[in-house]
């Protein structure tokens, strides 16, 4: 949950991908089925200054 608010202090809006974690959570916690960031967003987070991996 906290990465997923520091994506959008970033800049990063919800994800329509299920297993991203800035997918919109619609009030509930889908912990189980998010994986990591999608690609799209990586390549967002990473322009910005992030380092992942």
């Amino acid at each position: 949950m906290v990465l997923h608010e520091l994506g959008h202090t970033a800049g990063l809006p919800n994800c329509k991908i299920k297993s991203c974690l800035m997918r919109d959570a619609k009030k509930r916690n889908p912990f189980d089925q998010e994986t990591g960031f999608c690609s799209n967003c990586k390549k967002f987070l990473k322009s910005k200054g992030w380092k992942l991996i």
